[in-house]
């Protein structure tokens, strides 16, 4: 095109253009609005505060104005993300929310006019900050202990990091600790969460704060904040009731765990009936000391069949009280007496006028206060409370012949002859709670024995005096030498004598005894002391004399056993004295014959023999029988001492001599029985020898002569020529003198059988058990007086 076409278009392209400009009124210099981009705050994780400025908009006016901005586009525009500031001119603090952290964006302001036009600031940028954990510090839980406490912690904005790790920093030195301190590590994610602190120093300041550890290794801390812990407390230990709480009271232990790493002012056990936690302001039971050992403590006054709640308690030397943990116990329903079981057993030893009744406590749960038998002879439903007749073991009166075994009672007492009684045993409680229980045995009865007019009284090593009925055997009584209340109890072994209706026997124990011969009651007991009786005592004038162990010849008063007068002598005396016209005769160890005023007890002469003396002299006609173990029998003159004659015999003479008409009949150890010339000695005859030495003393009845012997036999001899008549077998040997009454012979042996026989054949009538041998002569007593003795005391020959 030519150059002047090409110009003159562009001529005309002006004109239109300026006739549109003046038709528009457009102003070339406010086509656009002029502003400035602020710079931006400190950037923060998700949000940045930055400024917009308008610097002039011309004629035109501002439509809107703000910050565009994009972590992308370097020359960010409104179809980026824009914030319209507020406003419509000056400038603006624009906050951009929302971003990412840890990002670079880029602004810059923009304005838009009226006319549509859009000014851009200069493009400027900002990073933001990377996000850490919001961690909190928050309250204690509970109170500080004395080793430990608990920390709650929080990250705040858990939602918004990722917890590696969170929990509690914690030092005594360092007033911020951190993670090279101590530390405990709380289980989550971040949400609220107590710590736990433990293995502290008690009594000491902490310091401690929040942290948290987020997967990028970023540690943020909390609100540092102090602590101080408690003193180290007693820890009080509850054990279990000791056995099984009684009504009113129980047994429980306590004690205190770490004793040795505390002070304590005190310990024990508090308690209570309605309270379910007891504190001191209940009742306590304090321990004795303070070593916090194991201890059991004894809660009294209780109310019975109650609940009680308790627990141990501790009090430390600074005064704070612990507790144990709390536990119940049960006390007993209020206790009553439980009935005993009583068990009545048969009588035993029943006789005419004495039973031994037996009861026994079978259980007592409650403990007895008194115990024994009631009876009656009219009543058949005994009770110790209706009348009838009770023998308690507390009362002395009843208190006779008892014997203690095993629980068993047995007591004796006096009753009537020939008649029926009803018994029962019974046992009372003491009293529990004001009430006593009485358990009854079953009724029983039994009945007496008629009496007899005919007696054997004889004593036995079992330390028993027997009255036994003459005719049947059947025992009339028996008399224990401790029951007279005099506590003898010794072996029999002395022969009874017998004067106004009393018996008389000593023991070996030195005890004398007076029993009624009828119904074998205690008419007196005394102990002589330094005596021990195996000699038989004689009576004469009111004076009972006798011979002991202890070298005395002793006399006593018969009516109430006082010692009158004693005489001492070389030696024990076994033999057993003879009373004639007022003097006492006796043998004597010290082998000497003895003659004795029986007023006085002095001396009138005495006769010394080769041997000791266990015979005993009898006296006839003013002359005085005796053996000696010199293997001689001498006869002296009562008056005088002198020596009439002594007959010499083969072996020991210990055997009493008997005399019957102008014979003397003796046993001696040489298994034989001698007869010899009362006059002159001479040996009349020997009997066939027996199987053992002849120890006992002869008898005479009927023209025969009747003897014991150790080969465990009776023998009866021919009186005129000591043929053997016949014998009679027992199952011991046999020391004692067999007594004659009636036709019949009584004598007793070491098996411990009293034996009656047939005096003129030798059968068996009865025979009578007792508990042990038999050493004494038996006594024969019939309508009240002596019909069969032995033959010192009363001169009988038959």
């Amino acid at each position: 095109m030519p150059s002047f076409l090409r110009n003159l278009l562009i001529l005309l392209t002006l004109s239109l253009l300026l006739a549109n400009c003046a038709k528009w009124k457009l102003n070339p210099y406010d086509l656009v609005p002029q502003v400035k981009t602020g710079s931006a705050s400190a950037s923060a994780t998700t949000s940045v505060q930055v400024e917009a400025r308008i610097e002039t908009l011309g004629p035109n006016s501002l439509q809107e104005f703000g910050i565009v901005y994009s972590a992308s586009n370097q020359q960010p525009t409104v179809t980026d993300t824009k914030i319209v500031a507020t406003g419509t001119s000056g400038s603006a603090q624009v906050m951009l929310n929302g971003l990412q952290p840890n990002m670079t964006y880029y602004y810059r302001t923009y304005a838009i006019n009226d006319k549509g036009l859009i000014g851009y600031g200069e493009v400027q940028s900002f990073k933001t900050a990377t996000v850490i954990a919001d961690v909190r510090t928050l309250d204690l839980v509970g109170s500080p202990g004395a080793t430990s406490i608990q920390v709650q912690v929080q990250v705040a904005n858990s939602s918004a990091v990722t917890v590696k790790e969170f929990g509690i920093v914690y030092s005594p030195t360092s007033q911020t600790p951190t993670t090279s301190d101590s530390k405990a590590t709380a289980t989550g994610t971040g949400a609220t969460t107590p710590v736990s602190l433990t293995n502290l120093q008690a009594n000491t300041t902490y310091y401690y704060r929040a942290y948290a550890i987020t997967d990028a290794g970023t540690v943020s801390y909390g609100e540092t904040k102090s602590v101080k812990t408690g003193e180290l407390l007693p820890i009080a230990e509850t054990r279990d009731v000791v056995g099984t709480p009684a009504s009113t009271s129980a047994l429980v232990s306590v004690g205190v765990t770490n004793a040795s790493q505390v002070t304590l002012k005190e310990y024990g056990v508090v308690y209570s009936p309605t309270s379910q936690t007891p504190t001191l302001s209940d009742s306590k039971v304090t321990a004795t000391g303070v070593t916090g050992a194991s201890t059991t403590l004894t809660i009294a006054s209780l109310q019975p069949g109650t609940t009680y709640y308790y627990r141990a308690y501790a009090t430390s030397g600074a005064g704070t009280t612990t507790y144990g943990a709390v536990k119940s116990l049960q006390t007993a329903a209020l206790a009553v007496a439980q009935k005993p079981d009583v068990e009545t057993t048969d009588a035993v030893d029943v006789t005419s006028v004495k039973a031994n009744l037996v009861m026994k406590i079978k259980a007592a749960p409650t403990q007895v206060e008194k115990f024994g038998i009631c009876f009656s002879k009219t009543n058949n439903d005994p009770k110790p409370d209706n009348g009838v007749s009770v023998m308690t073991n507390k009362d002395p009166t009843y208190n006779l012949n008892a014997l203690y075994a095993f629980g068993t009672d047995v007591y004796s007492l006096p009753l009537e002859a020939n008649t029926t009684y009803y018994y029962r045993g019974y046992a009372t409680t003491v009293a529990v709670n004001g009430k006593t229980e009485t358990g009854l045995g079953e009724v029983k009865t039994f009945k007496t024995a008629a009496l007899s007019n005919s007696l054997v009284i004889f004593g036995s090593k079992d330390k028993k005096v027997y009255a036994l009925n003459a005719t049947t055997g059947a025992k009339q009584w028996d008399f224990i030498t401790n029951g007279g209340g005099v506590g003898g109890l010794d072996a029999v072994n002395s022969s009874a004598t017998f004067a106004n209706g009393t018996v008389f026997v000593g023991d070996f124990a030195g005890y004398l005894y007076a029993i009624d011969a009828q119904t074998g009651a205690r008419k007196w007991g005394r102990l002589s002391s330094g005596n021990r009786f195996e000699s038989s005592p004689v009576i004469g004038n009111g004076l009972l004399y006798i011979g002991s162990n202890e070298k005395w010849v002793s006399a006593f008063d018969i009516a109430n056993g006082d010692a009158k007068w004693r005489y001492s002598t070389g030696d024990k005396v076994i033999s057993s004295p003879a009373f004639v016209d007022n003097v006492v005769y006796v043998g004597c160890n010290d082998a000497k014959v003895y003659a004795i005023n029986s007023t006085n007890g002095t001396l009138k002469w005495s006769y010394a023999t080769g041997g000791y003396i266990l015979s005993s002299p009898t006296v006839v006609n003013s002359v005085v029988y005796i053996g000696s173990s010199d293997k001689k029998l001498y006869a002296l003159n009562t008056a005088t001492g002198t020596l009439k004659w002594a007959a010499t015999l083969p072996s020991l003479v210990n055997s009493c001599p008997i005399v019957a008409g102008n014979s003397v009949y003796v046993g001696c150890d040489d298994k034989s029985l001698y007869a010899l010339n009362a006059t002159t000695g001479a040996i009349l005859w020997k009997s066939a020898a027996t199987g053992s030495f002849v120890g006992g003393s002869p008898t005479v009845s009927n023209g025969l002569v009747y003897v014991g012997s150790g080969d465990n036999k009776i023998y009866a001899f021919d009186a005129a020529t000591g043929a053997t008549k016949w014998t009679f077998a027992t199952n011991n040997e046999t020391y004692a003198s067999p007594v004659i009454a009636n036709g019949l012979l009584y004598m007793g042996s070491q098996d411990g059988k009293m034996y009656c026989l047939d005096a003129l054949t030798g059968a068996k009538k009865w025979e009578f058990v007792t508990g042990d041998q038999i050493y004494a002569t038996p006594l024969v007593l019939q309508d009240g007086a002596v019909v069969g003795a032995y033959p010192a005391i009363s001169g009988i020959t038959n």
